[in-house]
């Protein structure tokens, strides 16, 4: 929903869930985001923002993505999940009409085992060096969620998003 709704003409999708149920989890003198919340936070970048065109294999592929630049184009925030929960697979971003800078900050939520009922994940925190042509390859373990930011200098308009899966 997050890619398609400039085309399906959505301005605005809201999520629901009672307390306890679905993103926040409270308990009597405290509260904190359940692992819906924290995947929701990695998705919060791209609230405000210019979604951008995403060119990709198949609907169906094993890397779902959403792009989008910050209102001064000077960043562009990627959010993947690799849908499949057997195998890791290679996400490769190539970013034309962006000057990304040398390094893309990456942010990796990590299911330690894939289990419906896990409520956690291992989360991993790094740089990746941005290759020539405004190009990286992060490897997405199986059910992972991850957000590569690309930052520094104005994109123009017509920035587009290519990836590939292995």
């Amino acid at each position: 929903l997050c890619r398609e709704a400039v085309a399906l003409r959505i301005e605005q999708a809201c999520f629901f869930m009672p307390i306890n149920e679905g993103a926040i989890k409270v308990m009597p003198q405290t509260s904190a985001l359940d692992s819906a919340g924290h995947v929701f936070r990695l998705y919060r970048v791209h609230h405000g923002n210019h979604l951008l065109r995403i060119m990709h294999t198949s609907p169906d592929a094993n890397i779902d993505a959403c792009a989008s630049a910050t209102p001064d184009l000077r960043q562009v925030q990627v959010t993947a999940v690799n849908r499949d929960t057997k195998a890791a697979h290679w996400l490769d971003l190539a970013l034309t009409g962006f000057e990304g800078g040398q390094k893309a900050e990456v942010k990796l939520m990590v299911p330690p085992r894939i289990d419906p009922a896990a409520t956690e994940f291992d989360v991993i925190e790094t740089e990746t060096p941005v290759m020539e042509g405004c190009r990286i390859s992060v490897n997405l373990p199986p059910g992972t969620i991850g957000r590569v930011t690309f930052g520094q200098p104005a994109a123009r308009k017509e920035t587009v998003v290519r990836w590939t899966e292995d």
